[in-house]
């Protein structure tokens, strides 16, 4: 259901768009097909584990940590019919032989970019195994249930803890960057729009209208000021994805056409008259102008702020 939910979201948003499939927001149910599909292997698991078949118990619990998720549990998922069409002494022999592919390091040895991440791998790999299994070896291992629901909540205390330190930065730097590696965060870029657009958070008024490239994205957010238009601040009703596309041809002076990507906006934005951005600033009522000294350097108006090649216009009434 993922896969197909994730496959329509492919054709009809990305190649051939349509409001109706855009507004459904498809991608949003990966999480819930991917939360589905462990608990599908938490309940394989427990059946082979039972069985002590080992070459189906084993890779059911690495596959998930690996790099290649999906292709490997594709690859497991047509062998396993096989396995079990083994009779009981090939079977014995193919326990032996998975068991032993994953014994030598299956996740730490597929690290694409080895040997600089691999021991960051071989620590990972373990502790995301342990934290799948965890649950089932404490209540395999301890009698009382009591005990098992003591070391659970401890387990889940730390997790918390370690997770709270970690959003905080006050882990080890070690510990740290490896907690980057894992978690996705956003941080503040070291980049001259960045740098740019926090002084101007602190010296524009809250509502000040900026025309920027449609490529730079990240100036409303880090700027905490509204943009004309960009390439992210896209809606989902239909009356303002119309909106939204009329605000990019005027912006970028040409009709929208599939295949062209926010990277390639940059020639056509840079290659604009000045005296056309300005207007089209005029007709949004914006009081700003962000664009790079060499692609309009006869750009009217004061300059407020500057950046490497990066600067802000503020545009006068007499501009145009």
């Amino acid at each position: 259901m993922a896969l197909g939910s994730l496959l329509i979201n492919i054709l009809f948003v990305e190649i051939f768009p349509l409001a109706v499939v855009a507004k459904l927001q498809l991608a949003r149910t990966t999480p819930f097909g991917q939360l589905a599909i462990l608990i599908g292997l938490a309940a394989l698991f427990d059946e082979h584990f039972q069985k002590r078949n080992w070459a189906v118990a084993v890779p059911l619990v690495v596959i998930p940590v690996s790099h290649f998720p999906g292709l490997m549990l594709s690859l497991f998922a047509g062998a396993l019919t096989r396995l079990e069409a083994l009779s009981p002494h090939l079977r014995a022999k193919a326990d032996l032989a998975i068991f032993a592919l994953v014994a030598v390091g299956f996740y730490p040895w597929m690290s694409p970019d080895f040997p600089l991440p691999f021991l960051s791998a071989i620590l990972t790999g373990p502790v995301l195994l342990l934290i799948l299994i965890s649950p089932y070896i404490l209540q395999r291992l301890l009698r009382s249930a009591r005990l098992a629901t003591l070391a659970a909540g401890s387990l889940a205390c730390l997790s918390v803890g370690l997770l709270a330190d970690g959003l905080m930065e006050r882990l080890p730097p070690r510990l740290e960057r490896l907690f980057e590696s894992k978690v996705a965060l956003y941080r503040l870029g070291n980049d001259d729009v960045t740098k740019l657009a926090l002084r101007f958070r602190d010296k524009s008024d809250k509502d000040a209208l900026v025309l920027v490239p449609p490529s730079v994205s990240h100036f409303r957010l880090d700027s905490l000021r509204s943009v004309v238009v960009d390439f992210k601040s896209f809606p989902f009703t239909d009356q303002g994805m119309i909106k939204w596309a009329e605000r990019m041809e005027v912006v970028l002076g040409i009709p929208l056409r599939p295949g062209l990507e926010f990277e390639k906006s940059d020639a056509v934005f840079s290659s604009r008259p000045a005296r056309a951005l300005v207007e089209v600033a005029q007709h949004y009522h914006a009081q700003y102008i962000l664009s790079r000294r060499n692609w309009h350097p006869d750009m009217p108006g004061e300059e407020v702020d500057s950046e490497g090649s990066w600067v802000i216009w503020r545009l006068s009434d007499s501009s145009a």
